[in-house]
């Protein structure tokens, strides 16, 4: 069933139409959900914004569905759980916490992320994240470039073009960019792609205020090249 019967919209239905129409359709919305094309799920995603300018406080079943906050630009989550690529393209995001599932913000630009647990390919393609805290699953940063990033955990790293990456415990490590500067205090495979650091030089409380002061600190301690 496509959306605009489904919803009762025009071809050209804008975002703020669909999400207009969302609140008295939700149960058929939900039921017909997986008949969806990409680009209608995607149309839906970036409606629920609209519906929920806190996402944090949108119902469950709406959060959990795929491309919520697509293309949005600014939008701040403060925490939540969300589907498949959550906030993909999203512009400048602020992220506050949360559980986001495979693929979260794909291709958003200049996100900025404070905590939170990403499952797979979490910021494939991004340009210019800055995390902060949290933990990262398997493939994170795939094909990113300007990436800053300072977390406990990451599950893997594959393919990162360019950026600085600290993380006290690191699965892999894959085929990184000569650009991208990885320091970790333990990581299982590809440690030659990696700048093993001293534990007490890891800090599990740093903040986004901290992170420039840290990253200096480590640079002019361990350098920025290590042997591949």
């Amino acid at each position: 069933m496509a959306l605009k019967d489904l919803l009762g919209v025009g071809e050209e239905a804008s975002p703020e139409q669909l999400a207009s129409k969302i609140p008295q359709h939700l149960n058929d919305l939900l039921r017909k959900y997986g008949e969806l094309t990409r680009e209608e799920k995607i149309a839906i995603g970036r409606s629920i914004p609209l519906l929920y300018p806190n996402l944090s406080q949108a119902p469950p079943e709406l959060q959990s569905l795929e491309y919520v906050g697509a293309y949005s630009e600014g939008l701040v989550v403060r925490g939540g759980s969300y589907g498949n690529w959550a906030l993909y393209r999203a512009r400048r995001p602020i992220v506050l916490g949360g559980r986001f599932g495979y693929g979260a913000l794909g291709e958003s630009e200049e996100a900025v992320v404070l905590g939170g647990f990403f499952t797979t390919s979490a910021f494939w393609a991004a340009k210019k994240p800055i995390v902060v805290g949290g933990q990262l699953g398997q493939d994170a940063f795939l094909r990113a470039e300007g990436v800053k990033c300072y977390v406990n955990t990451i599950g893997s790293l594959c393919e990162t073009l360019s950026g600085v990456i600290v993380a006290k415990k690191l699965g892999s490590v894959v085929a990184p960019a000569s650009t991208l500067t990885i320091y970790c205090v333990e990581v299982d495979h590809g440690s030659e792609h990696c700048i093993k650091i001293n534990e007490e030089d890891f800090d599990d409380q740093l903040t986004l205020d901290g992170l420039e002061k840290a990253l200096e600190k480590l640079k002019l301690k361990y350098g920025n090249q290590c042997r591949r």
